[in-house]
């Protein structure tokens, strides 16, 4: 990589992220966006890694997570429940069908 940023060349001050915090981060914390959009997709989140801790704290947090079955966009009309389907996980989907509070 170069050092100094030339015109039609790669930027130096550029850092590649290794993981997507959106899409693939195992972190447990709910991430907060900027609307209940972007903070409906911790379910997603959850469902894509697996992570039940993250599921049951997005069930739990009733304020800022408003729908468990959102889409991701309007062009990616699939849900947290479909994820959970295709990857065949029962421990997750039971967790999202059947809490227990």
């Amino acid at each position: 990589m170069p050092t100094v940023y030339k015109r039609g060349k790669w930027n130096p001050d550029i850092e590649l992220i290794e993981v997507d915090p959106g899409k693939e981060s195992k972190d447990d914390s709910v991430l907060t966006g900027c609307c209940t959009r972007c903070n409906n997709r911790n379910v997603h989140r959850a469902a894509m890694t697996g992570n039940s801790e993250l599921l049951r704290r997005c069930i739990l947090d009733k304020k800022k997570i408003t729908n468990l079955n959102a889409w991701w966009s309007p062009e990616v009309k699939k849900t947290a429940l479909e994820i959970l389907l295709e990857k065949g996980d029962p421990h997750l989907l039971e967790t999202l069908l059947h809490p227990k509070l």
